[in-house]
């Protein structure tokens, strides 16, 4: 049963005072229909054996709420033992509540229904949902979750949606786009373009120039082979109103369409001083000028920004610290910033929780944002010679971080410099047990090793007893994480021009590697994806690609763009280029490695990069595992 019907036999029970329960189902929602300023009542029945929480001593849902306009919203709502099930009360009191997406938590095992969440649509006193909340529910089944709220894409499913929107409201305009691009993915062609462009049409006549929505249409005049027609109107627009709403949004895509920081910069500093913004808007651009101004080397710049912004990220602090510390310059005033951003982080962190978050969750994001700091700090003062100063804060960064190759890394050349070679040891020891070292790691290990003991003797058999254990705990992970779930199939071309179908590699194990060529993890890892594919390319049972996505140029200019970087780098494994194929995949963020099976099943997934041994270990473990299963 899908979960837009399991909602509605749920909400039907309700609405009929039922305490009749359909075999299987594990929720149930009262009243049916929920309402701003009124208590939803959330039950979560044991009974059935699909209850993964049925033996839970603790029970809490979790209540993602979606907003018309402004971020989600997340609640936790405790719930109490009655009976055979659970029972807690949610008072929904947003004026904006469009979408609720529930989930249930015991310590750290959840039940979202099996990876599709349960939803419910807010509604009005009418007996209506309210405007934006089918369009919610059709934007939520766009994407394969909300942070940790899941949901198997269902396109048909959102087409659906977004046309009962449009049923009720037919002039959320917002509704009507996403239908327009939710039609163009299932059917893309000619014939969907030209019913998109004559409901465009349509659509332009009914908004009477209004230029907000005039601002939502103008893409889909150039999308559907009308551009110069778009240059007219956004003209006329503009000239009628140089500071109106199509003005505003033709020189913020300027902004972000400029690659040039130096150019950015201006188009910045312009846009402030014609659009004067405000709130939320001015931080977004003050953020946009200080990284500008960072990346083109306006250092001072970027931190006088800083220092009048209402409330600065301190990953910008970061980020201009970083620049200056690596490359050893105008450490003493690097150093500074980085303070500034440790200190900002510590002093109000909890005020900076964004509403979607639980606490929980940011804790664990807010150590890893003060680890982060923490280590660009304690480099400066490293490269100063503050050796005492710089070991407290490695150590401490290290610890928030639960470990890492590059803080790790940077902690034993401290350790080294301050001549505590067992606690470089120590260190490598613990990095190497994880799989998460590095080349770097290994011979500051060697060296803290004959330094210690006077020879290497032993040496050898010390570092292949910790890869060893961690080449156990990997086979243990990788037994646990087959995911079996059939692959996608796809055509793209190569760097050659040629054609890769994924149909023709049925019979190999088949590597894709989501990447793009500003992907701070994708680009760390690359040495050692060709440390793989030179170990596997003559093995004729083995595919491996590397999937080039989101790149932040011009399409005309993104293979030249790929095609520099690998030649630059020598690389030699082969580079596909993406067209959607990364959101038939999921993929919410690179890098992201697929391993498909002889059979054309997923078989491994993995997001981000931990360090290259111990990717390599994984991976060819997974080759192991996957060819000798016939």
């Amino acid at each position: 049963m899908n979960p837009s019907l399991r909602s509605f036999v749920l909400f039907a029970l309700s609405v009929l005072g039922s305490e009749l329960l359909f075999a299987g189902e594990v929720a149930s929602f009262s009243p049916a229909e929920p309402r701003i300023g009124r208590e939803l009542v959330i039950t979560y029945h044991v009974q059935p054996g699909a209850a993964v929480l049925k033996d839970a001593r603790v029970l809490t849902a979790e209540v993602m709420v979606m907003r018309a306009e402004e971020m989600p919203l997340l609640s936790t709502v405790p719930m109490e033992k009655q009976g055979a099930g659970w029972t807690g009360t949610l008072l929904l009191e947003d004026e904006g509540a469009r979408l609720l997406l529930v989930r249930f938590l015991s310590g750290d095992l959840a039940d979202d229904n099996n990876g599709n969440v349960w939803n419910l649509l807010v509604y009005g006193d009418d007996g209506k949902p309210l405007k934006g909340s089918h369009e919610a529910r059709g934007s939520f089944l766009m994407v394969s979750g909300v942070f940790e709220f899941k949901h198997e894409k269902d396109l048909q499913g959102a087409r659906g949606e977004f046309a009962r929107e449009l049923e009720h409201y037919p002039d959320n305009y917002e509704a009507l786009t996403s239908l327009w691009r939710v039609m163009l993915r299932l059917e893309p062609g000619d014939e969907t373009t030209e019913e998109v462009k004559a409901d465009l049409e349509r659509a332009y006549g009914r908004s009477q120039g209004d230029e907000k929505v005039l601002v939502l249409l103008l893409p889909w005049f150039e999308q559907t082979g009308q551009s110069e027609r778009a240059d007219r109107l956004r003209k006329v627009a503009v000239d009628l109103h140089p500071t109106g709403e199509v003005a505003r949004s033709s020189a913020q895509s300027a902004v972000f369409a400029e690659r040039d920081n130096a150019k950015r910069i201006g188009l910045i500093e312009e846009y402030m001083s014609r659009f004067q913004p405000t709130g939320s808007e001015l931080g977004t651009m003050q953020t946009a000028l200080v990284t500008a101004c960072s990346r083109a080397g306006e250092y001072d710049k970027a931190a006088d920004v800083l220092s009048v912004m209402e409330n600065p990220l301190p990953g910008l602090y970061n980020a201009i610290a970083w620049s200056l510390i690596e490359k050893g310059e105008d450490l003493h005033k690097a150093v500074g910033w980085a303070k500034t951003g440790v200190e900002i982080l510590r002093k109000d962190a909890d005020s900076r929780k964004p509403s979607y978050m639980s606490q929980k969750d940011w804790n664990r994001r807010k150590d890893y944002q003060l680890a982060a700091i923490l280590d660009t700090y304690a480099f400066g003062e490293f490269k100063l010679g503050h050796l005492d100063e710089a070991e407290k804060a490695f150590e401490e960064s290290y610890a928030l971080a639960g470990g890492g190759v590059e803080i790790g890394e940077h902690l034993m050349e401290c350790y080294v410099e301050n001549g505590k070679r067992e606690k470089a040891m120590a260190v490598a020891d613990e990095l190497v047990r994880r799989g998460t070292s590095n080349e770097r790691i290994i011979d500051l290990y060697r060296s803290s090793y004959v330094a210690a003991n006077g020879s290497e003797a032993g040496f050898s058999e010390r570092l292949a007893d910790a890869r060893a254990f961690a080449l156990e705990e990997v086979k243990k992970e990788l037994r646990k994480s087959l995911v079996n779930e059939p692959a996608i199939d796809f055509a793209l071309k190569d760097l050659e021009g040629k054609t890769v179908r994924l149909a023709d590699l049925r019979g190999k194990v088949v590597v894709l590697d989501f990447w793009a060529t500003w992907c701070g993890p994708c680009k760390r890892s690359f040495p050692y994806l060709q440390k793989i594919y030179d170990g596997h390319k003559e093995n004729g049972d083995i595919a491996i690609f590397a999937v080039n996505t989101w790149e932040r140029v011009r399409e005309e200019d993104r293979e030249a763009t790929v095609r520099k970087f690998i030649a630059e780098n020598s690389y030699t494994f082969p580079v596909l280029l993406d067209t959607d194929l990364v959101e038939q995949y999921g993929v919410e963020g690179i890098p992201t490695k697929f391993v498909i099976d002889r059979k054309g099943f997923i078989q491994f997934k993995s997001i981000g990069f931990e360090g290259g041994d111990k990717m390599m270990d994984e991976m060819n473990l997974q080759f192991e595992m996957l060819l000798a299963d016939d």
